[in-house]
C-alpha cells in the first residue's frame, strides 16, 4: 500500500514496491543454506548480466542502428517529458508519471532482479556470519572485498565504454553500458559494506563516531519518504520546478544539505519516540491491536 501510494503519486522511482514482492520470495529462501543461497545470487546476478551482453551482441552482428529520424523523435519525447516535471501542474505530473510507470516496467524487470541478487547475498553474509561475527570471519570479508572491487571495476569499464560510444537507443553500446552497470552495482555495493565493516573493527572512536548515524537507520521508512517529499518540491513544477536544470555539484549540495537536515530531525526524534512516524503506523496497520508487537510510539518516562 505504502509503495503503491508513493509510486503513483509523488516518483515513478519508488523502491517499497519492490521491496514488499521480493518479500514473498524471500519467505521460500529463509530455511536455505548459505551455499544455496549463494548459488542464487550468483545465478540470478549472472542471467540479467549475460542478458545484456548477449544483446549487445546480437544488435552489433545485426547492425541495428537508430535513424537520425529516430534519435530526433527520442530526444524530443525525452525534452517533452522534462518540461512537464519542471513546469507541469500536480494533475499533468501525475498523468505523466503514469504514463512512465507503463514505459519503464519491462525494464524494471531487470531491476527486480538486481535487487533480488542484493538480498540473496544480505541473507548469505548473515547466515555465514559475518555481520553476527564480524571479528571472527576478518580474513573473508577482506577476500570478498577485493574481488567484489575488481569485478567492479570491469562493470566501469564496461558501463563507461558503453556511455562513451553509445549512439542510440538502439546501438549496442547501450546494452553494453547496462550490462556494466548491472554487474558493478551490487558488486561495489558490497565492496563499499565489506570495507565498512573492516574501518570499523578496533576503531573504537571512529565507531561511537558513527553512532549518530543509527537514529536515521532507526527512521529508514520516514526519512526515505521524506526525501520524496523534499525533493518532490524541489524539482517538479508545482514546487521550485528545478527538474533538468541543475548540474552535479548543486546536486551533491542538495543531497548534503537534505542528509545533514535528516540527521538533526532523527537525532531528537528517537530521543522522544520508539519509532519513526511511519515506522510505528507500519507497525500499526500490520498487526492491529496487538500490545505486544505494537509499543506505543512514545517512549516512556
Amino acid at each position: 500500500m505504502f509503495g503503491l501510494i508513493h509510486i503513483f503519486f509523488f516518483w515513478y522511482g519508488d523502491i517499497l514496491t519492490f521491496y514488499a514482492l521480493l518479500g514473498f520470495i524471500l519467505l521460500f529462501m529463509k530455511g536455505k543454506s548459505p551455499r544455496s543461497l549463494k548459488r542464487a545470487a550468483f545465478i540470478t546476478w549472472s542471467i540479467i548480466v549475460t542478458f545484456f551482453m548477449l544483446m549487445a551482441s546480437v544488435m552489433y552482428f545485426a547492425q541495428i542502428e537508430t535513424t537520425p529520424e529516430q534519435q530526433a523523435l527520442m530526444e524530443n519525447e525525452v525534452n517533452r517529458i522534462a518540461e512537464v516535471y519542471s513546469q507541469g501542474t500536480f494533475v499533468e505530473i501525475l498523468q505523466q508519471r503514469i504514463n512512465d510507470i507503463s514505459i519503464i516496467a519491462v525494464g524494471n524487470i531487470f531491476l527486480f532482479g538486481v535487487i533480488l541478487t542484493m538480498f540473496f547475498f544480505g541473507m548469505y553474509f548473515w547466515k555465514t556470519g559475518i555481520f553476527t561475527n564480524t571479528a571472527g570471519n576478518l580474513d573473508r570479508i577482506r577476500r570478498i572485498a577485493k574481488r567484489m572491487l575488481m569485478v567492479g571495476m570491469l562493470g566501469l569499464i564496461l558501463a563507461s565504454l558503453g556511455k562513451l560510444f553509445i549512439d542510440g537507443g538502439n546501438s549496442p553500446w547501450y546494452f553494453v553500458k547496462y550490462g556494466g552497470l548491472f554487474l558493478s552495482g551490487p558488486s561495489l555495493s558490497i565492496f563499499y559494506v565489506m570495507s565498512i565493516l573492516l574501518l570499523l573493527q578496533n576503531k573504537e572512536r571512529l565507531a561511537k563516531a558513527t553512532t549518530f548515524l543509527q537514529p536515521v537507520d532507526q527512521m529508514a521508512l520516514t526519512n526515505y519518504l521524506i526525501q520524496t517529499l523534499l525533493c518532490t518540491t524541489i524539482f517538479y513544477g508545482y514546487g521550485l520546478g528545478l527538474f533538468g536544470s541543475i548540474g552535479p555539484f548543486e546536486g551533491i549540495l542538495i543531497t548534503l544539505g537534505i542528509y545533514s537536515l535528516q540527521i538533526i530531525y532523527s537525532y531528537f526524534w528517537m530521543k522522544r519516540f520508539q519509532f519513526g512516524p511511519m515506522e510505528w503506523l507500519w507497525r500499526r496497520l500490520t498487526y492491529g491491536n496487538n500490545a505486544v508487537k505494537v509499543s506505543p510510539l512514545q517512549k516512556a518516562q
